[in-house]
């Protein structure tokens, strides 16, 4: 709202009005499988990608008897394909049954020779050396990019049949909130440029909404957490938050900006763990780097 400063003898506000718009909203959100794309879509400024394997020949692989397994290619490269640390990657192989299923790359290096270690014990399986694989990316993966995408909104209101229109809505930040004691979930922060008054008549009657997703909700159980590439067993909770620090401007002669404004993205988080030893400590005190890497089961797929 905009205050008038002019003193009047009654000690009262001479004009109180509406300033400049904006739209602001948290709504929460249950962590399950492809139920909200679109909204982790604008939160990174990124698009899905799923590697493929280009060429490659025959695949083997060597069991290297310490819980991991090289997979090498006759041909092309794992690194140029898009294939790094951290991802999962899945084996189909026939010929041997217990090589099946989904395990987590390691290491792979653009540096020769180009070939993958992946975590064995991950599924802990008994591998079969020597074996013609076929490996291929199970899904898709998301990185922080450069790509701005907003929505427009509405909000239903069947009932009395009123409808209001959110328009240049994005996700500005997003909070992730994992612990043992409930479902994964969290809250993603929007902003947006403006809001129409309520209106008997439905951006969305006429068209047809594809159905949201039944997917059931992740939880803590099925899951699990490796920092620095080592498995974590003592960790409590995790909370992840992702600020996109965009903003909207004021332009004189209207009430809404004309745009959304990128701003630097900023992740930070908190883990809360039972303490064993000092290494992940000792990283925050001489501010060493490392990685934290999240897993979290989908009830209704057995891989």
């Amino acid at each position: 709202t905009l205050e008038s400063e002019e003193v009047r003898p009654s000690r009262q506000y001479a004009d109180v009005r509406h300033g400049f718009n904006q739209v602001t909203g948290s709504p929460g959100f249950e962590l399950s499988n492809t139920s909200y794309t679109d909204f982790l879509r604008s939160a990174m400024s990124g698009e899905w990608v799923t590697p493929v394997i280009v060429g490659g020949g025959a695949i083997t692989s060597v069991d290297n008897a310490d819980g991991t397994c090289t997979i090498s290619r006759a041909t092309g490269s794992w690194f140029e394909d898009g294939f790094r640390p951290g991802d999962m990657v899945k084996n189909t192989d026939g010929t041997n049954a217990g090589n099946a299923g989904l395990f987590r790359v390691l290491t792979q290096t653009s540096a020769a020779p180009l070939d993958l270690v992946i975590d064995i014990s991950f599924n802990a399986v008994a591998w079969v050396d020597g074996t013609t694989g076929v490996f291929s990316y199970p899904g898709a993966r998301i990185d922080i990019g450069l790509n701005l995408r907003t929505f427009t909104m509405e909000r239903r209101f069947d009932d009395i049949i009123q409808y209001q229109t959110y328009k240049g809505c994005v996700v500005n930040a997003m909070n992730l909130t994992v612990t043992p004691d409930s479902i994964a979930g969290g809250t993603f922060d929007m902003l947006g440029m403006s809001g129409t008054d309520m209106t008997p008549t439905s951006i969305i009657d006429g068209n047809t909404p594809v159905p949201a997703p039944t997917t059931a909700p992740f939880a803590a159980f099925q899951g699990r957490v490796y920092e620095n590439g080592i498995p974590i067993a003592v960790m409590t909770s995790m909370e992840m938050n992702l600020d996109n620090q965009r903003s909207l401007e004021g332009v004189i002669g209207s009430k809404f900006s004309p745009g959304v404004f990128e701003g630097r993205c900023s992740v930070n988080g908190s883990m809360t763990f039972f303490l064993r030893g000092n290494a992940t400590y000792s990283k925050f005190v001489n501010e060493t780097e490392t990685s934290i890497w999240m897993r979290l089961q989908d009830p209704n797929d057995a891989t």
